[in-house]
């Protein structure tokens, strides 16, 4: 049985459905960071620009550490000479013998991965931080990681910050990311909002683009810093434009809300677009709001109705309340044309 549309549908506004004085939006997203980042998949490698194939061969071959790394970076990478692990191994592990910190580094990886070798915690405990005791700062942050998880060694939370505090002394953006996370958050560490502000400012001035978005929430909501909306918008839109979709969507929210820029609905609109598409749940809650609202971009129920169809899919409660509010005032046609959308963009994402 079709259902029919109400005289007063084309009207539809979400507020009259939930009694409320104006649109729903959604208050500030912030990241969470409550968990440790995840081991064993992406340790930062050493890399390096490599020119003469031939003379890097023969100098490996005549023992030369420098030569050694780059023989097994190429051969890892399986670059100008076919991949191949075992050989990457074996110039790893005699340039590490010899003390190149890139070698150590990228053997300890080898060790953590279990690539080519079987995997061995221990060994790439003791190859890290060989590489971290010479400096090498992606080594540190590797280090860290190990002892912010308790992989390879027992979880210790002031150990994996001090590791992470070195490396983003050198400049490591991901490193002072990690650490303004454990400040912020409490994690292993006592909590020190002024502080975390402190490294997410570092992070974010070298183009971290999860710093970026962390800062302006700060800034949003007066945490370990003054509130200032203004320094929110700027720090939103640096990461938004990175791509950094709770940023996209932290910026629409600061525009629909006109917190430190002037109040421009058709600015969140396109902000909230792109964070929706990168499949943001609250982005695409707040979009689908304009859509019923059909103030701000034309009325479309069936793209408000899609939307929602998307976030509640993710497992967002509110979007699945509002689905139910506006499947009663839809037609059987409309719903089965936004469920066609769904299923379309689900095959493409």
């Amino acid at each position: 049985m079709r259902r029919v549309r109400s005289k007063h549908s084309a009207g539809f506004r979400l507020r009259d459905a939930l009694r409320s004085p104006g649109p729903l939006v959604l208050g500030i997203l912030s990241i969470s960071l409550a968990a440790p980042p995840v081991l064993g998949q992406t340790p930062e490698p050493v890399k390096f620009r490599y020119r003469d194939l031939r003379w890097t061969e023969q100098a490996a071959r005549a023992g030369n550490p420098v030569a050694q790394f780059q023989l097994g970076v190429l051969y890892d990478d399986g670059n100008g000479v076919p991949q191949d692990k075992e050989e990457a191994f074996k110039w790893y592990f005699a340039a590490a013998n010899q003390g190149n910190a890139g070698a150590q580094n990228n053997l300890a990886s080898m060790y953590l991965n279990g690539e080519f070798v079987e995997q061995d915690l221990d060994e790439a405990v003791r190859w890290y931080r060989a590489a971290a005791e010479q400096y090498l700062s992606a080594a540190q942050y590797n280090l860290a990681m190990m002892y912010a998880s308790g992989t390879g060694v027992l979880r210790d939370g002031p150990t994996a910050a001090s590791w992470y505090r070195r490396a983003a002394l050198q400049d490591h953006a991901k490193a002072a990311y990690e650490l303004a996370a454990m400040l912020a958050t409490g994690n292993g560490i006592p909590q020190d909002l002024s502080e975390a502000a402190k490294w997410y400012r570092r992070a974010a001035g070298l183009g971290h683009a999860l710093a970026q978005n962390e800062l302006g929430a700060m800034y949003a909501l007066g945490n370990g810093v003054t509130q200032d909306p203004a320094q929110a918008v700027s720090w939103y839109r640096e990461a938004a434009l990175q791509g950094d979709a709770k940023a996209q969507f932290n910026l629409g929210l600061m525009y629909s809300q006109g917190l430190g820029v002037a109040k421009d609905l058709a600015q969140a609109a396109e902000w909230y677009r792109l964070a929706a598409d990168a499949g943001e749940a609250t982005a695409q809650v707040n979009l689908s709001i304009l859509y019923i609202d059909g103030s701000t971009v034309p009325q479309d129920l069936v793209e408000a109705y899609t939307l929602l169809s998307r976030a509640a899919a993710s497992g967002f409660e509110p979007a699945r309340e509002l689905l139910s509010l506006m499947s009663a005032r839809m037609t059987d046609e409309e719903i089965a044309r936004a469920q066609t959308r769904v299923a379309r963009r689900s095959s493409t994402h």
